[in-house]
């Protein structure tokens, strides 16, 4: 089992964009970005170094949604994602989301503002369990 962990700043990106999907594109589409989201988290939990995966300053990890994307049947379905994860894995082995990025953004440069906001407010936001054995 994996612990998935959100930084407060990544608790307000993530809400931010799906926001912005809900202003763009409705609640259905805001629900399958939301299941985009967490099946991300999940995959990148389970495999760090996995297909799409970047390696940006400081052990810091930057994931385009579209690569979980693939992996999402039938109604759940994003079409075009926009956002990249950023994250950290732990020395426990756990995932700690740092934050979320879309288009046009740098992934070093929110990288550093997404560790500036953990120096201010350590501590997590959100903290889930995933089964290793799902996907």
């Amino acid at each position: 089992m994996t612990i998935i962990r959100r930084t407060f700043w990544a608790e307000e990106k993530i809400k931010e964009a799906l926001d912005w999907s809900i202003k763009n594109y409705g609640d259905e589409a805001m629900l399958r970005y939301a299941t985009l989201i967490l099946q991300a988290e999940q995959d990148l939990a389970d495999d760090p170094g996995r297909h799409g995966v970047q390696s940006v300053e400081g052990g810091i990890l930057a994931y385009h949604l579209k690569h979980s994307a693939r992996r999402l049947q039938g109604s759940l379905k994003v079409k075009e994602p926009v956002h990249s994860l950023i994250a950290r894995v732990l020395p426990d082995g756990s995932l700690l989301i740092l934050g979320i990025f879309g288009l046009g953004a740098l992934a070093d440069r929110q990288a550093r503002r997404a560790l500036r906001d953990v120096r201010r407010r350590p501590g997590y936001a959100s903290e889930r369990a995933v089964d290793d054995e799902e996907g």
